[in-house]
Order: structure tokens, then C-alpha cells, then sequence
């Protein structure tokens, strides 16, 4: 219960803090239109996590790691996102993701890995390699959720509160927790600035510093057994990622990755409450089933039930673009997602059946 009650009091910290600091600036920017460096909100952002997070590493014991939490692999992640956001301004986008790749890479390379437990059909050289890869392709590809504050902010906050939920069950560490309830308050205090209206836009490149500073909580669980969970935290972008893919170069074959996301084709229909509603209940299932997979022996197939889940909900959300009252989709809400437990219940029932 004390993990709870830390979580809500740092998200509350990062939540007030973000606002209190990017409202003068909103309204600096509304009565010039003048975009200036002190006004752009992600060196705020750092600025809080940066502090937040090295507090939390001295306040509390880092005792439930299974490997030692060092001050390097606190401090790192820190330091990456402030070069990739400073480095945004100078290099090419070539270039910026050439370093993308090299701090994703020391960051793998930082965390102890227990891949002999985890997945013991694979070297662990390799696996360090695949994570890599993966996270690479997720930051990279952030800036096609980025369409507005709320396909690319709320994705976020449900990873993290998925982390902060795990940690509350004991198989995350408490420190992981905490700092994704601090990122998570920021993230929010941002998004509720511009929720109704898009008063400063969150770039590409912010977007990928976002992006970077979440996979690095995700990859602190390398050396924990969650680490499957955490992947399929991640279902949503991936799920977008693919279905962009497939439209752009096979089906619609058209347009920019993003203006072929589900979420694009829904943003031009849905009032902002009702798209971020149906994005936040998508995050909600992908969370159960994070939930279950830290009970499940196999960790390769509930990943990939998540995916085809995800696929699912997001193209929902794409077709069926009728306009509806805010208490029919809070309805259908509740709904869909007792329906998706029961789905999964099945999936995990049936499971256990061939296993026996």
C-alpha cells in the first residue's frame, strides 16, 4: 500500500511542478507567437525527472533489485536525453538516430540481465542485440504517435502506470515504480495544459527524448523477471506501427506512416475526451495482460495474444467513427473491457488446458 501512496505523491509532484512551470510560458507564447528556447516544455521536463529521480534514489532502499541499482544506471538515462534533446538542434535526423541506436545500446549494456532465466534459447549476446533493436525501433518510430499531445502522451502514461502497477505487486522494484509515477505526473501536467487545445506543440524530437526516458525505466527491469510484462506494455505502439506499415505500403500506399495510423484516421473524428477515452481503455487491456503474464510460464506467446489484441481495439477505433455521446462510450467501455478479461481468462485457461 505504501508503494501506492509514493506513486500518487510523486505523480501529484511531477503534475504540479510541470504546470506550475509551462503555464507562464503557454501564456509568454500566446501573447507573442514567438517560439523561444525557454519556452518549449521538454528542458522543464528534464529538469524535474532529473531531480526527482536522483532523489528517489537516495530517499528510499534499492534493496528489492535482484542485481544492485548503481548511481551510473540512474544517472545515464538522464544524461542521453539531455544530449539526444541538445544534439536535435544540430545534426541531421540521420544522424540523431545513429545516436539514438549508441545510447539505447550502452544503456542494454548498463543493466545486469538475467536472459539465461528469461529466454535460455537465446545467447544473451543476441538478446542484449534484439532488445536493442526493439527499443530502437521504438523511439525512432514515437514520432508516429505523435499527432497530437494525446496519441503520444497517454500511450506513455499507461507503460508507466503499468510499471507503477507491477511494482505495487513486487515483481518491479520500488525505485522503478516511483520514477515512472514522477514521468507520469510530468507527462500529465502537460497534457492537461493542452488537453482541450494544443497551445505548444510536442515536436518529433521531444517526442523521441519521451520515448528514450521510457524505455530506459522499461529496461531497468532487464535483470528482473517482468521484463516479458514490460514488452507487452509496449503493445499499442506496435500495434500502430504495423497497421501504418500496411497501409502505406501495401494497402492505401499514400501518405506519411503517421496519416496511416488508426489513431490519425480517428483524430479526425472523435472529439479529444472521446479519443483519448478509447486509447486510455486499449492502454487499460494491454495492462491486464501485462498483469498475467507475470503468472504465465511461457513468455513469448502472451506477448504476441497481446499484439493481435491490440491490432484488434486499435482497428476498432479506426472503422467505427459514428458519432457518440461521452456516456455511450463510458458504456461501451466497461463493456469491451469485461469482455477482453474474459477473452484473456480463456486465452490463459486454455493455456494451462495444453500445457496438462
Amino acid at each position: 500500500m505504501l508503494t501506492l501512496l509514493y506513486s500518487g505523491l510523486f505523480f501529484l509532484l511531477g503534475f504540479v511542478a510541470i504546470s506550475l512551470l509551462i503555464k507562464p510560458q503557454i501564456h509568454k507564447y500566446q501573447e507573442s507567437l514567438e517560439m523561444t528556447f525557454t519556452m518549449l516544455p521538454l528542458p522543464y521536463m528534464l529538469g524535474i525527472y532529473a531531480i526527482g529521480s536522483i532523489g528517489i534514489y537516495y530517499s528510499f532502499s534499492n534493496a528489492d533489485f535482484i542485481e544492485s541499482l548503481t548511481l551510473i544506471r540512474v544517472i545515464t538515462p538522464v544524461l542521453f536525453a539531455a544530449l539526444l534533446y541538445f544534439m536535435s538542434f544540430i545534426v541531421s535526423r540521420f544522424w540523431l538516430a545513429i545516436l539514438t541506436v549508441f545510447c539505447l545500446s550502452v544503456t542494454v549494456f548498463l543493466q545486469p540481465f538475467s536472459g539465461d532465466a528469461l529466454f535460455p534459447e537465446i545467447p544473451q549476446l543476441l538478446t542484449k542485440l534484439l532488445i536493442i533493436a526493439f527499443f530502437s525501433v521504438y523511439c525512432l518510430g514515437s514520432r508516429i504517435m505523435n499527432l497530437l499531445p494525446h496519441t503520444f502522451i497517454i500511450p506513455n502514461i499507461i507503460v508507466l502506470v503499468g510499471l507503477i502497477v507491477i511494482a505495487f505487486l513486487g515483481a518491479s522494484p520500488l525505485y522503478i515504480g516511483l520514477s515512472c509515477a514522477l514521468l507520469a505526473g510530468i507527462l500529465g501536467g502537460y497534457l492537461g495544459q493542452n488537453f482541450l487545445q494544443v497551445k505548444i506543440d510536442f515536436d518529433d524530437d521531444a517526442a523521441l527524448v519521451i520515448a528514450y526516458l521510457v524505455s530506459s525505466l522499461l529496461l531497468m527491469n532487464m535483470g528482473e523477471f517482468c521484463f516479458p510484462s514490460c514488452l507487452i506494455l509496449t503493445s499499442v505502439f506496435w500495434a500502430e506501427l504495423l497497421i501504418a506499415m500496411w497501409n502505406k505500403y501495401f494497402s492505401v500506399r499514400t501518405g506519411t506512416l503517421s496519416e496511416n495510423t488508426n489513431y490519425y484516421i480517428a483524430a479526425q473524428k472523435y472529439s479529444v475526451q472521446v479519443l483519448t477515452l478509447n486509447i486510455f481503455k486499449i492502454g487499460v487491456v494491454t495492462l491486464f495482460l501485462a498483469w498475467f503474464q507475470l503468472f504465465a510460464e511461457n513468455q513469448y506467446s502472451l506477448p504476441i495474444v497481446a499484439l493481435l489484441i491490440t491490432l484488434w481495439l486499435n482497428g476498432n477505433i479506426g472503422q467505427h467513427l459514428e458519432k457518440k455521446s461521452l456516456k455511450q462510450v463510458n458504456r461501451e467501455f466497461v463493456d469491451e473491457l469485461k469482455q477482453n478479461i474474459s477473452e484473456a481468462k480463456k486465452i490463459l485457461q486454455n493455456k494451462s488446458e495444453d500445457k496438462k
